[in-house]
């Protein structure tokens, strides 16, 4: 019999990131903090563009990014995947009592889930996010239906969603020179409020206001370059041409004519956790928005704070899907700050979940389901995944998903 405990091992190994994320605060300097400023702009490739900005010379720039990589700091690709073919849908899911893990593990399964989420309070919910070919979401509410039939979950909702944008950057102008972050509430809301009906100037890489265009920009080596990527963007392209068994030159090319000439890569953020996470709180939801405006102001003035994880604006409505990321101490600030925002007629609405940390799980994107130029949705293999979470043969848990 399965033990139902064991949950699936995600690609990414969120557990070691944030372990690593620590050691690195604990040994950051000044000139680690300009790097790791610049490569969210410019990525780790580009040596002589990081040298530019941060006028630090090469050698010390190759040295720390080095250092940076043998302490197994990880970088995340921003990905436009309207650029790729795909969209993004964002699920909250109620389970059934007893049937938490079970469902868990089959949304897991499920092929286009890149990231899921449990929560305790309330229990049994999950949170998940889906890539999923453009013009076949119908899928998704044919796979939760079944799920529904087979009374691992109460119900669902789905929210589809524009690009999610990471906005989780070490920045500065946050860290004190004891290497203490300071939240600037007070700021923040003052900002918002003092600029809720002016004109706001917009530092997001993206319109989120303008509903993303689908297209296939990509072709199969993009697409395993950007799944390489996905786990660690910090890899090189000998390393790349490596593991995909293409040479340096032909991985460079398809990098700079491809993938990010055309769009499809825009940022790249270090994966860091800026707070010790046994002392955070990782808070999953929906915040609703009295117009475009008020989210807007919003999201720029929280934009690269130590607080805003990762976002994507809800389609056709004044809402997003959050991440926000908190100390504990701060959690009685953080709803304060909320309360007044909305009570001030910025937020109309919010519901935020804590997520607990180890089942936290996230995917890259399946590129073994892209052939001669299209996804394949591979049904039967969705509803294997089902069947696999219920059955009481297994006995090892998969690590993969096909």
């Amino acid at each position: 019999m399965v033990n139902q405990l064991n949950l699936l091992n995600s690609t990414i190994d969120i557990e070691s990131i944030l372990k690593k994320s620590i050691k690195f605060l604990i040994e950051l300097n000044d000139t680690d903090l300009k790097i790791l400023e610049t490569l969210y702009e410019v990525g780790p490739r580009n040596i002589l563009k990081i040298c530019k900005i941060t006028k630090i010379p090469k050698s010390t720039v190759y040295n720390r990014l080095g250092k940076l990589r043998s302490m197994g700091i990880s970088i995340e690709p921003v990905i436009i995947a309207s650029k790729i073919g795909l969209s993004r849908v964002f699920a909250i899911v109620d389970a059934y009592p007893g049937r938490l893990i079970q469902a868990y593990n089959a949304l897991a399964r499920s092929l286009w889930a890149y990231k899921i989420a449990l929560t305790y309070e309330p229990k049994g919910k999950i949170f998940v996010k889906f890539y999923m070919p453009y013009n076949n979401n119908e899928v998704l509410n044919k796979f939760l239906t079944r799920m529904q039939k087979l009374r691992l979950i109460k119900r669902y909702k789905l929210y589809e969603v524009h690009e999610e944008l990471y906005c989780l950057r070490v920045n500065r102008k946050y860290v004190d020179a004891n290497k203490l972050l300071t939240l600037p509430w007070n700021e923040w809301y003052e900002h918002m409020v003092r600029n809720r009906f002016s004109a706001m100037e917009n530092v997001l890489p993206i319109n989120i206001l303008k509903n993303p265009i689908f297209a296939q920009e990509a072709d199969s080596i993009d697409i395993k370059i950007i799944e390489r990527l996905q786990i660690n963007a910090f890899k090189t392209y000998v390393e790349l041409g490596k593991e995909l068994n293409l040479s340096p030159t032909t991985i460079r090319h398809h990098y700079i004519k491809h993938i990010t000439g055309k769009g499809i890569i825009v940022k790249y953020v270090p994966r860091i956790m800026l707070f010790h996470p046994s002392y955070s709180k990782i808070l999953v939801g929906i915040l609703s928005f009295t117009s475009e405006r008020t989210m807007l102001g919003f999201l720029n003035t929280l934009w690269n704070s130590p607080i805003l994880g990762r976002f994507s604006k809800v389609l056709h409505d004044n809402s997003v899907v959050i991440t926000l990321i908190v100390p504990k101490s701060e959690e009685l600030r953080l709803l304060t700050f909320l309360e007044l925002l909305t009570k001030e007629n910025i937020i109309h609405n919010y519901e935020l979940y804590p997520v607990i940390l180890s089942s936290l799980s996230s995917w890259t994107i399946p590129a073994e389901l892209f052939n001669n130029g299209s996804w394949l949705i591979r049904w039967d293999l969705m509803v294997k995944g089902i069947k696999e979470a219920m059955s009481k043969h297994i006995r090892v848990p998969l690590t993969y998903r096909v």
